[in-house]
């Protein structure tokens, strides 16, 4: 793995991490309204489905990263 690769790599994962701690931010928002609230469960449906999403792309997409690094790494070698 190159230097700029190596860069480049961290950024990306950096950049995952800020936002899959923000879907769990939005998520801990959710379930304090959702506890705190007087709206039934439904009001909270399209938030955590949202989250739902943007969880599961971020972790593929941070799965996608790791690969790719650890494949570039085997190449090099």
């Amino acid at each position: 793995m190159t230097y700029q690769s190596a860069k480049d790599f961290v950024f990306k994962v950096e950049r995952l991490n800020l936002q899959l701690r923000s879907a769990v931010c939005a998520l801990d928002a959710v379930h304090e309204a959702m506890t705190e609230g007087s709206g039934g469960p439904g009001d909270y449906v399209d938030g955590l489905f949202f989250i739902t999403t943007v969880l599961g792309e971020k972790t593929a997409e941070l799965d996608e990263a790791i690969v790719s690094a650890l494949k570039d790494g085997a190449e090099k070698q």
